[in-house]
């Protein structure tokens, strides 16, 4: 009996879903455009900024519903009373969760209200207030968009401090090179700060292999919207071309080698490990479509000190974090330390 009412009320909402899709422009009102500050979202943010309003659109589901409880409307296995009250929950949830997230940032609301937060003008003050931080039209209603980013924050507000064990050094012998470090592109922003790479080298076997730790925090490459970090672990192959007293150099193989050209360079003389990449020959294209932009110039990563990194990368954190302070925040705000 339990597991049939389950079912019913899961075919219903994926029902109803299917319907609100295919009806969309009755659910999801645009809001008028509004800024973003750049120095708020990363570049990918700004370009995906969503802004149907997040308490409306749940209310004009709420509406369609309505809708549907005409005759001609009613199908036997929808069971509209099982939606409501999923739909009615998921707006306090969502009440909740925009609460909860200005409460952790040290805006003044009741986190525990279950008030619909259109009927909740002080909570639209504080909405307002934190839309002001972003640079955007201080409305009080939040943006998918606004309310994303306002999550986010939250979450790098009790980030997990990562260590990573290991530093950055450079040796090269008559037959075996190793290199260690975390990855900087030079003059340009990397998909992941906080990285850790292993870089051996096999003269006899003639060539490199690579092995890297990558953790992507909130905000970057394609994690935007997760709340705490995401590893991602891969290997490289490089072909050793030149093994000359201190210095090893080895090209990097495997796709995009075609459109891109990357040489590694380890010099023990100058404890540097260096990637160089330059355009290759072909444009980056597959299928008609372009996969990686040209270059135009060459760019120089190198593997550096990763304590230093991850210092200056919470210290980042905490530095966006307050500037979307509210008003409770302490005025001499400890930071946690980072060592």
């Amino acid at each position: 009996m339990v597991r049939a009412i389950v079912h019913r009320a899961n075919v219903a909402i994926f029902t109803v879903g299917i319907w609100l899709l295919a009806n969309a422009q009755l659910v999801a009102a645009p809001r008028p455009e509004t800024p973003v500050n750049n120095e708020t979202t990363s570049a990918k943010d700004d370009s995906d900024f969503i802004d149907a309003d997040v308490m409306d659109n749940l209310v004009n589901v709420r509406r369609q519903l309505e809708l549907m409880t005409t005759k001609e409307n009613e199908s036997s296995f929808i069971d509209l009373e099982v939606v409501r009250s999923h739909l009615d929950k998921a707006i306090v949830e969502a009440g909740f969760k925009i609460r909860s997230a200005l409460a952790t940032l040290y805006y003044p609301v009741d986190a525990s209200s279950t008030l619909d937060p259109r009927d909740d003008p002080k909570l639209r003050e504080q909405i307002a207030a934190f839309q002001r931080t972003l640079g955007n039209t201080p409305d009080g209603t939040l943006t998918f968009g606004e309310e994303r980013e306002l999550v986010r924050l939250q979450s790098m507000a009790h980030i997990t401090p990562l260590k990573i064990i290991g530093s950055q050094s450079v040796l090269v012998g008559e037959d075996f090179a190793k290199a260690t470090g975390s990855w900087v592109i030079q003059q340009d922003t990397i998909d992941a700060r906080l990285n850790f790479s292993e870089i051996k080298c096999y003269r006899e076997l003639g060539f490199c292999v690579e092995a890297q730790a990558k953790y992507f925090a909130p905000g970057e490459a394609w994690t935007s919207g997760e709340v705490q970090f995401s590893p991602y672990v891969h290997m490289e192959i490089y072909i050793v071309t030149s093994w000359s007293g201190q210095i090893v150099e080895a090209q990097l193989q495997g796709p995009p080698s075609n459109c891109r050209i990357s040489t590694l360079t380890l010099n023990q003389a100058t404890k540097v490990a260096a990637l160089v990449t330059r355009d290759g020959e072909e444009a980056c294209d597959f299928d008609g479509k372009q996969l990686l932009p040209r270059l135009g110039a060459p760019r120089v990563s190198t593997l550096e000190d990763p304590s230093a990194i991850r210092k200056k990368f919470y210290e980042d954190i905490a530095d966006k974090v307050e500037r979307h302070h509210g008003p409770l925040a302490p005025g001499a705000y400890i930071r946690p330390v980072i060592y």
